[in-house]
């Protein structure tokens, strides 16, 4: 570093006396060798070396003995020891003391900023020399490092001295935004000049290290007071005001020297203020747009608290909470006066090292500020800083995404506790318990409760808990034993939950399949109302109740697209933690089966079907819905019984007695038959009793095809869940082509149920098919039956035509049967649709035949499989046209209980709520869920105990947060309902269990929740301790409250109440006391702070004065002895640029604090 980065001027280099250096030199007579040709010496000759080595001496001698400077002079600083070892040293050789002592080092002298290091033995280290000296040594021996040069100078007692530790100075500049300084703002620059330097050199020197000689105005101040080293390279209007102590310096001193004005310390701090665009100088326009009476402590405490908060993106939640709680008076008070900083516990492993405080009272600060200049006030804050610290520490909140304004609200007073804690040791307690013999003792519940709050305060003591923290009385009862449990928990809001609740309403298509019963109409229709919360469980409880059905008989399907989308019985565990809303929507098809049945019977779902008339196609349509049939394991193996059950269930289908059809079609009414019934060539096969009472179900006049052809689906892929007990195909299956249930009947059982296909004998009616036309009579086989069926669907029976026919030819006819959708005559009658198809026709019907033959008892039905009925079309549209399907037609089951809750909610929806009626609705005692099960430690399990939470005692500032959110799980959804709450006189007597004061209290805030869960806004309302008046806050917009009871909306979350007292403070007698020390602390700074600001507009006056009058200064007056006017002694005051720091060791913020840092205690 040369002289030049200290702002040092360099000076050309002679004697007092002016005389050369060269001129020095003769009378010494000195050898050119000597001089400065040290490449001449030569190694061989040592009486020359060390001739030239004395010379050398005696010329540094004798300018030390004859060198005088005058006073502006610059010498040069090099080591003592470097000059002592030169002149003293024993070494006869200058080659050798050159090896020795080696090069002139003068970096041993300064630090890393070019400042000469300072000791207490500072004259043995370094030494003050002429230039020439420093000239000869540095050319003699070499330099390490750069000359330091220092100027002459005479000292008050009129010493001609070495100016070693000069003024140093550092550079600050005043910025331009009223915005808190960045925290990674650079360092502030510094020079060092001379106390002979001029004003003027000061001024040139800052403009050239600051400005960078760039044109423009600026002025110059001299700052004094404490933690200047802590500003840094910019800094804002308010962090200059708030420096106690600020000289500016006036044109009219610029030529005298620093040292004239008394210029003496080591250290100066300089603010460089340049002038705005219009030609005005900031500090000047602030000081001219302040009123003095801003200082006056009743009207600064008496303002403020108008300013908005800045959305940053989605922060709407922290801004309304930040608002409500500022405006708590203890809590504003607490952090306004600075008593917070007496408090920090920076060593709380579960605080944040005092900076949520920090920030916390640096942002109530400046919005309690006056930011109004001539009545308008000023741009909302931007809490960017404070948003930075609590994203630092919490992760929910590090983000710009919205949030929940109460969560946010009860993390911030947990950060601000643990980092106000004035527990710095905690002690390990354990929870006490109530013994059971002391459950109905009061006295004995208060002593719990005592001990539970005085070990809750040994671990937790602030401000928040003095003022907000309340106390939970928890009661469990076991359900079984009876066991009671009574615990006490802190809190700092009261959550209450509002006495509507979100009802979830869906309508069902009910299918009673119990045929025990006789029911007007088998499928109906039935509305539920749940609430949005309730699970699967709920409402197989909730169906089990109303329809008074076994909860195994209830069957629950989504049906989507004529299939099982859904089957509710499948993931049953899974649908006990998923709200119904959710689980079922509103669209949703849900069809509810009753089904009784045996744990061992099986449950076969069944589908109807009708073929396409376009055959080309091979498709057909699902119609109905999908029904069910039980079968025993014996049922199971009856082909007769499943076509009786399927009939059965068919019937739901249709209002046509499907029964009485088949009656009118009959000549013959049986309820079972024999072998004999049916007139048969008789063919010797030996069978057992089971294979006839088989066949007992069977009939001779209808086929088991007649109407619908019963089809199978077993599905190999498919691996039934042995839990369940009805089982589907993952995947909708086709169901075309499937094969024919009665193909795995022996071939005689076959013959039997499907005997309308032969001709009948003797005394039984041959029925002949009717051809449609000639055609088709030429390919009608000789065995086929003629059906003839009048208009009124009757069998006409002809005798004569009767012609009997061999058992053996009915079994062996392979002929196809007439289709009864083909085209037919219009005589066609019903009974054509009676045929069935006659016998099997392929090689693997028949091999499938003969393979079930073996057992006389196949079984039809498997556990996975599925029964397709594939009907006729004819048949049909006589049974399921528009005029008979009943399962488009519903009728609606009553449900009164459903009737009275709609009329209910209509009346409330009509009526207001209270904040009361949700205070009632709190202490209303709850059953815990599964989810919630209660470890009894009588029984030694866990219960689903009966829950009473009340309110054991409350905080002096209340909050209240209302439980409009709705979450389970999943779920979420929101309420928006009016509550009614008073704006005075909250009564809590009568819910708070242990009422030792008065318990009236008063709303102070609101925060407010708009909009639903997708997306909202937040938004707050507050009573303005310091003017008595509502304000409402937009963000950044704030408009004022004519009417408190507006406040009163559908939107209110968070209520803020503060409890009436016949004192003005609350939080108790200990900090009521520490709030008035800091009242009269404030007092007192605030008449310090406005001294400095009549300090400051006395100065800024007078430079406006020289500027217009340009009035020459007195000679010799030093600018320490300047007068300015005390305006509230009337008395004079020296300039502060002589007073000594610690008169203004107390500094205290009282407008807008644009700082980062957290403000000092005051001293």
């Amino acid at each position: 570093m040369d002289d030049n980065d200290f702002g040092i001027k360099s000076e050309p280099m002679t004697d007092s006396e002016g005389t050369s250096a060269e001129s020095m030199r003769e009378p010494l007579k000195l050898s050119e060798s000597v001089s400065c040709d040290e490449g001449a010496e030569s190694d061989s000759l040592e009486e020359e070396d060390s001739q030239s080595f004395v010379e050398k001496r005696q010329v540094i001698t004798h300018l030390l003995n004859v060198s005088e400077g005058q006073e502006g002079d610059y010498w040069n600083l090099i080591p003592n020891q470097f000059l002592s070892s030169f002149l003293n040293s024993d070494i006869a050789s200058f080659k050798l003391l050159k090896q020795e002592i080696g090069p002139v080092n003068t970096e041993k002298l300064v630090d890393s900023s070019g400042l000469l290091y300072m000791t207490e033995d500072d004259e043995s280290r370094c030494v003050c020399v002429h230039p020439k000296v420093f000239q000869y040594l540095s050319q003699w021996f070499g330099l390490e490092g750069v000359p330091i040069a220092r100027a002459l100078i005479i000292d008050a007692s009129g010493n001609k001295i070495v100016e070693k530790y000069p003024p140093y100075f550092v550079l600050h500049t005043l910025g331009k935004s009223t915005k808190v300084y960045n925290s990674h703002n650079s360092k502030p620059q510094s020079v060092s000049l001379s106390k002979i330097s001029t004003f003027q050199d000061l001024l040139d020197t800052v403009k050239r290290y600051v400005l960078k000689n760039t044109k423009g105005e600026f002025r110059v101040w001299f700052l004094n007071g404490d933690n200047l080293d802590d500003l840094p390279s910019t800094i804002t209007l308010q962090e200059f005001v708030d420096i106690p102590s600020k000289s500016v310096v006036f044109k009219n001193i610029l030529g005298d020297t620093l040292k004239h004005h008394s210029v003496n310390m080591l250290k100066y701090h300089l603010l460089l203020e340049v002038q705005d665009k219009t030609g005005n100088f900031p500090v000047s326009q602030y000081v001219h747009n302040i009123n003095v009476e801003v200082f006056d402590p009743q009207n600064s405490l008496s303002s403020g608290g108008h300013s908005g908060l800045i959305n940053l993106g989605n922060t709407c939640y922290m801004n309304s909470a930040l608002q409500c709680l500022v405006h708590v008076p203890e809590i504003n008070y607490y952090f306004f006066f600075d008593l917070f900083m007496k408090e920090l516990n920076k060593t709380n492993p579960l605080g944040y090292n005092g900076n949520m405080a920090q920030s916390f009272g640096s942002l109530l600060h400046k919005l309690f500020s006056d930011q109004s200049v001539n009545g308008t006030s000023l741009n909302a804050l931007s809490p960017r800083e404070f948003k930075y610290t609590i994203g630092h520490y919490s992760s929910m909140f590090q983000g710009y995404q919205q949030q929940d304004s109460q969560e946010f609200l009860s993390w911030l007073l947990d950060s601000l506790h643990e980092d106000l804690n004035r527990i710095h040791d905690k002690p390990y307690l354990e929870k006490p318990e109530l013994k059971d013999e002391d459950i109905d003792n009061p006295e004995a519940i208060k002593r719990l409760a005592d001990i539970s709050w005085d070990q809750y305060k040994k671990r937790n003591d602030s401000v928040i808990v003095d003022l907000f923290s309340g106390l939970y009385q928890s009661v469990l009862v076991c359900p079984d034993c009876g066991k009671t449990s009574i615990t006490y928990d802190p809190f700092n809001d009261l959550t209450l939950p509002l006495p509507i609740e979100k009802k979830w309403y869906h309508t069902f298509t009910v299918v009673n399949l119990d045929f025990n019963q006789q029911v007007p109409d088998r499928i109906m229709k039935l509305q539920i109302e749940l609430n949005k919360t309730s699970n699967y469980e709920e409402l197989l409880s909730y169906l089990t109740r109303f329809l008074n059905v076994p909860k195994d008989f209830l069957f629950l399907y989504e049906i989507f697209n004529d299939y099982v989308y859904q089957d509710f019985q499948s993931n049953n565990k899974k649908y006990k933690f998923i709200p119904i809303s959710e689980l079922i929507g509103a669209n949703d098809n849900v069809l509810i089966y009753i089904i009784p049945h045996s744990s061992v019977d099986k449950v076969v779902p069944v589908f109807n079907i009708l073929p396409d008339q376009d055959k080309s196609y091979n498709i057909a349509n699902v119609f109905g819905v999908p029904l069910f049939i039980t079968l025993t394991d014996e049922e199971a193996k009856s082909f007769g019984r499943i076509r009786g059950k399927l009939e059965q269930a068919i019937q739901l289908l249709t209002t046509v007695d499907i029964n009485s059809q088949y009656r009118q079609l009959k000549t013959v009414h049986k309820q079972f038959y024999s072998k004999k019934d049916f007139a048969l060539e008789p063919v010797e096969v030996e069978v057992d009793e089971g294979y006839d009472s088989d066949v007992s179900l069977g009939d001779p006049e209808i086929s088991a095809d007649f109407g619908f052809t019963i089809k199978f689906l077993d599905d190999p892929r498919f691996r039934p869940d042995p839990r369940k007990k009805v089982h589907f195909p993952h995947i909708k299956p086709t169901l075309t082509g499937l094969p024919k249930l009665g193909e795995k009947l022996p071939e005689l059982k076959y013959n039997y149920y499907h005997y309308p296909n032969y001709k009948r004998q003797e005394d039984y009616v041959l029925v002949k098919y009717e051809a449609k036309d000639e055609e088709n009579e030429d390919k009608v086989q000789s065995n086929e039956e003629e059906v003839q069926l009048d208009e009124e669907n009757e069998v006409e029976v002809d005798e004569e035509e009767v012609t009997p026919t061999s058992s053996e030819g009915a079994a062996n006819d392979e002929s196809e049967p007439l289709d009864s959708s083909s085209e037919s005559s219009e005589n066609d009658r019903l009974g054509s649709l009676f045929d069935s198809v006659s016998t099997l026709n392929n090689k693997t019907k028949e091999e499938l035949r003969f393979n079930i033959e073996k057992h006389n008892h196949p079984t039809f039905v498997g556990p996975n499989t599925l029964l397709v009925c594939e009907w006729d079309s004819q048949i049909h549209e006589q049974l399921f046209n528009a005029n008979t399907r009943t399962w488009e037609i519903l009728k609606e089951i009553p449900n009164p209980e459903l009737e009275a809750n709609k009329a209910k909610l209509i009346a409330k929806q009509k009526s207001t709520i209270s904040l009361y009626d949700c205070l009632d609705k709190f202490y209303q005692p709850e059953v815990l869920g599964d989810q919630d099960l209660w470890y009894c430690p009588r029984c030694k399990d866990h219960k689903q105990a009966t829950k009473t939470i009340k309110i054991w005692n409350t905080g002096d500032i209340l909050t209240i947060h209302l439980k409009r959110f709705q979450v389970a799980r999943s779920f979420s959804d929101k309420i928006d309902v009016t509550v009614d709450f008073p704006i005075e006189g909250l009564d809590m007597s009568q819910y708070v269990n242990s009422p030792d004061r008065e318990l009236t209290y008063d709303l102070i805030a609101v925060d407010n929740h708009y909009g639903g869960l997708g997306g909202g806004h937040y938004t707050g309302s507050a009573l303005n301790f310091r003017d008595n008046r509502w304000y409402y806050f937009d963000d950044s917009r704030v408009s004022p409250i004519e009417d408190p009871k507006k406040v009163i909306t559908s939107a209110a979350y968070l209520l803020f109440y503060r409890k009436r007292t016949k004192d003005n403070l609350l939080g108790g007698e200990k900090f009521s006391q520490l709030i008035e020390e800091g009242k009269k602390q404030y007092e007192t700074n605030l008449n310090i702070l406005k001294n400095n600001f009549l300090q400051l507009e006395t100065q800024v006056e007078n430079y406006d004065q020289d500027e217009k009058v340009q009035q020459p200064e007195k000679e010799g007056t030093p600018m320490a002895d300047i007068e300015v006017e005390n305006f509230n002694s009337g008395k004079k005051s020296r300039s502060p640029l002589m007073e000594d720091d610690s008169t203004f060791d107390t500094k205290k913020r009282l407008l807008s604090k644009d700082k980062d840092k957290g403000s000092s205690e005051s001293e």
